[in-house]
């Protein structure tokens, strides 16, 4: 399986960012890499959008991670079919590049530098686990 170090990759990425975003919602001053650097600590609402963005980090990552084999077939096949895993894969990628797009175009320069490569590290890696099913 060539998608299986992708999966494992993306979904240790996903973690780390996941980590991060919990560390922007309990008010750490790192709000220069998201929303445009609006904020040194994130509002209500971009809290609230944080926390989506754990929940949907979760949820690609057990997509990504299922493609592998690493969920047992019972559970895997119960909760998400193979249809659902195609779909999840893209559409992630769909979202992924239009975020890397307005992180390229983003008024700041730390979410320029720091955030759209990543997120194109993460849309070559979900490609892949995608290309994989």
């Amino acid at each position: 399986m060539h998608s299986a170090p992708s999966a494992v990759t993306l979904t240790v990425i996903l973690a780390v960012f996941s980590l991060f975003q919990l560390a922007l919602i309990l008010g750490a001053p790192l709000g220069q890499y998201v929303f445009g650097g609006q904020n040194k600590r994130l509002e209500g609402g971009q809290r609230i959008l944080s926390l989506i963005a754990i929940v949907v980090s979760a949820a690609v990552s057990y997509a990504a991670l299922s493609t592998v084999g690493v969920f047992s077939e019972e559970i895997h096949s119960t909760y998400v079919p193979d249809t659902g895993l195609v779909v999840a894969m893209w559409g992630f990628a769909a979202v992924v590049l239009y975020f890397m797009l307005t992180k390229l175009n983003s008024k700041s320069k730390a979410e320029r530098t720091v955030m759209a490569p990543l997120s194109a590290v993460v849309l070559g890696l979900v490609s892949v686990v995608a290309f994989g099913l």
